[in-house]
């Protein structure tokens, strides 16, 4: 018992003596803190303002477990003491808002707070918290009342008391236990809450709450990696890929990665200053990255991905696997991320990411030694880190016939083989279960899992082709950019978007022989899209008779590969275009 309280209070021991240290102190984090202090404290408390943030986390967790408690403790009283047909249906029907998950109502509920008026306000949290919690307190009071005696109410109401009276001077004092509980409960899971605020509200306020400690944690990598420019390692890398990269070199364009995200936020919160900075900084590790993995000897490109091992934590790897040059996650994230010198080595990456997925026979005799030899053609070789972007990058370089391809491949790896093999959600692993080969590595196996389902944005933004515009957030401006299917396979697709504007709609249909594309779009009221829309020429495309661009309110703006790009007014289109 010694020995498991000092593995746990070591942690918290390292933890304190930390939080205690002057800034001067470089010691070790294990040594005592010499001179102990809380200026840390003081200054974490005045740089992140935590002062108001505490009142409004004081305010929205008192108010919702108040309204929590009241509601579900009246509600529950009747459910547990009518025995009517009625109750027993009430019942399961508050018990249905604890299966249904909280994501189907979120667009509903942005809309009745948007047009409420409470958006950015802290009831409409109270609200959101207080509709969330309440279906499982009900069950927690009712199944507490049900094993209550009835013999005190019976008493109370035979001395003349009303149901109402006897809940609140008999039963009620008898429910201090469930209340409690159900106290501690919601009042941990609304303090804790971080994700819903942003998903209600949908403004920069958490950036501009948490700026503080984005900067630190770049400043900490800056720190650990000084002027090499590399991130600081990871454990995980891109996580139960078949085809393995680099852990080091993950790191590295993720830390790429996050100083272009932070000179992007840093402008939305009108820090102009702050967000030249992690420009530059971004600048200084892309070269760093071309330096180290770019590989041009021969007048061949290379990217290095073998330099440095793959995640050494995975459950059930295959020990004697080594990482591989080209691999499909190091081509994604350099073209994603810019990592290259000239429109020439652009056009050479995508052939290398084009090959490396297509895998035919010569690619696998020209690499005997790569995992891919084990794989079907035209498959992926992502994990966790990889498959977020891969059809991204593949429509956005202009190949969404393979976007395509791999999405509708049956063989594994990929998205359709577990549905193939029974699956009704997502899986952790590609390998999660096969008929053949039964369950994949049971150390680590789940079979409801959010990575791979990362394939549902694509199909939102290219597939249907509602997209945001990352110059403007929030779809007050937005892009339509349907991809159609260069199989053949998919021939008509259908899509909504509830904006905070509105419905988005998007809509196409290709005609059996190929030539002709109908499209319809929603674009809400007090917003505007910039359609990009396949078509043979400007001229083909139609609303009705009339060219598109000679349609009131709609702005031609070029033709380019294929491509006829407008900008729409609000309102409703249905148009035609010759592919052909």
């Amino acid at each position: 018992m010694i020995a498991a309280a000092l593995f746990v209070g070591f942690p918290v021991y390292v933890l304190v003596n930390l939080a205690l240290r002057p800034t001067s102190d470089t010691s070790s984090p294990i040594a005592p803190t010499a001179s102990p202090t809380l200026d840390n404290f003081t200054q974490a408390w005045q740089q992140g303002a935590l002062g108001g943030a505490l009142a409004n986390s004081v305010l929205v967790t008192v108010c919702s477990v108040a309204v929590v408690l009241a509601v579900s403790s009246l509600a529950a009283y009747p459910l547990a003491r009518v025995t009517a047909r009625w109750s027993r249906g009430a019942y399961l029907l508050v018990l249905l808002g604890l299966v249904l998950p909280f994501q189907l109502a979120s667009l509903p509920l942005y809309q009745t707070m948007r047009d409420l008026g409470l958006l950015g306000t802290p009831w409409a949290l109270v609200l959101f918290y207080s509709g969330l919690q309440v279906p499982f307190t009900v069950f927690l009071y009712t199944g507490f009342l049900r094993a209550l005696p009835r013999d005190f109410e019976d008493a109370a109401l035979i001395d003349g008391c009303t149901p109402l009276q006897s809940f609140r001077y008999v039963v009620l004092p008898m429910l201090k236990p469930v209340t409690v509980t159900a106290l501690v409960l919601n009042a941990v899971a609304v303090w804790n809450d971080f994700f819903t605020v942003w998903q209600m509200t949908g403004d920069a306020t958490i950036v501009r709450d948490n700026w503080p400690a984005m900067v630190r944690y770049l400043d900490w990598i800056r720190q650990e990696t000084g002027d090499t420019y590399a991130g600081q390692g990871s454990l995980t890398g891109d996580w139960l890929a078949p085809q393995k990269t680099s852990a080091q070199l993950m790191s590295d364009v993720y830390y790429g990665y996050v100083a272009r995200l932070m000179a992007q936020m840093a402008l939305a919160i009108g820090r102009p200053s702050e967000g030249e900075a992690y420009k530059e900084l971004f600048g200084r590790i892309r070269q760093a990255f071309i330096t180290k993995y770019l590989g041009t000897e021969g007048g061949r490109v290379t990217v290095k991905s073998s330099l440095g091992d793959a995640s050494p934590t995975e459950p059930g790897a295959d020990p004697n696997q080594k990482t591989e040059d080209n691999s499909q996650t190091a081509l994604l994230w350099v073209l994603k991320l810019g990592f290259y010198e000239t429109e020439a080595q652009r056009r050479t990456l995508v052939g290398l990411l084009a090959d490396n997925i297509g895998n035919d026979a010569a690619y696998k005799a020209a690499h005997p030694n790569s995992s891919r030899v084990r794989y079907a053609e035209n498959t992926l070789s992502v994990g966790f880190l990889g498959v977020n972007v891969l059809a991204p990058v593949l429509s956005d370089e202009g190949r969404t016939d393979l976007a395509y391809k791999l999405l509708h491949q049956d063989a594994l790896p990929s998205w359709l083989f577990s549905v193939k093999n029974g699956a009704t959600t997502v899986w952790e692993r590609w390998n999660s279960y096969s008929q053949d080969d039964g369950f994949g590595p049971v150390s680590m196996n789940s079979f409801n899992h959010y990575a791979y389902g990362a394939i549902m944005e694509w199909m939102y933004a290219y597939m249907a082709g509602i997209a945001r515009d990352p110059d403007h957030p929030g779809f007050k401006r937005f892009l339509l950019q349907p991809h159609i299917d260069p199989t053949g396979r998919i021939t008509q697709v259908s899509s909504t978007y509830e904006s905070p504007y509105g419905e988005i709609r998007s809509e196409w249909t290709v005609d059996d022989a190929g030539r002709t594309l109908a499209y319809e779009a929603a674009v809400p009221p007090n917003s505007e899209a910039t359609l990009h829309l396949p078509s043979a020429s400007a001229d083909s495309v139609r609303e009705g008779r009339t060219p598109l661009s000679r349609v009131d309110g709609v702005r031609f703006l070029d033709h380019t590969d294929g491509v006829s790009s407008y900008r729409l007014p609000s309102g409703r289109y249905r148009m035609t275009a010759h592919l052909r």
